[in-house]
């Protein structure tokens, strides 16, 4: 499991690219879309690499 760097502008591209289009975040202006953004942590796993297993204490 690696953390992306966040300077890294290409997942960043692709996480604002999809939040727009997500039915959820769709009417979002720029500036309420941007605030969200900054919450986020993106992560990414192996491909078969689980994000959480059934049991396990949630972290948030």
């Amino acid at each position: 499991m690696s953390i992306l760097d966040p300077t890294e502008e290409a997942p960043l591209l692709r996480l604002h690219k999809a939040l727009q289009h997500a039915p959820l975040f769709a009417e979002l202006d720029a500036k309420s879309l941007a605030a969200v953004e900054r919450q986020l942590q993106l992560l990414a796993l192996p491909g078969g690499v689980p994000l959480f297993r059934r049991g396990e204490a949630a972290d948030a």
